[in-house]
């Protein structure tokens, strides 16, 4: 006969780390759309947000609370939080608003004169 007592620890693990996928996805998605519209900076609170700051910071703050499940849910709540901050700096850096910032290159820049070249290179 099987015991039980697995299954609900299983189930109960799994039901406290199921807010983990449903953030995860956006934050990375968000971190990649900053490092590609070349912001490093806030890519980098995001990364080290949801994957070092936060759950270290959760882990001494939640096991004064909730000694038996401090380490399982210190990583959901990071996740939450840097959520919260991706949802924020998406809407401060939209593409409209990333593209409207950047300056168009001039025709005399030497970027241009580069790319207007017809020289091979090969």
């Amino acid at each position: 006969m099987e015991s039980v007592e697995p299954i609900e620890l299983a189930t109960g693990y799994a039901w406290s780390l199921w807010s983990i996928l449903v953030f995860n996805g956006f934050n990375v998605t968000i971190s990649a759309y900053l490092t590609a519209i070349h912001l490093p900076i806030q890519s980098g609170l995001v990364a080290l947000g949801r994957s070092l700051i936060l759950p270290a910071g959760f882990l001494p703050i939640l096991f004064k609370f909730v000694p038996q499940k401090s380490f399982i849910w210190a990583v959901p709540a990071a996740e939450f939080l840097t959520f919260i901050l991706t949802f924020y700096l998406y809407f401060r850096h939209q593409p409209q608003h990333a593209m409207a910032s950047k300056q168009p290159l001039k025709h005399d820049s030497p970027l241009m004169k580069i790319a207007s070249s017809n020289k091979s290179y090969s």
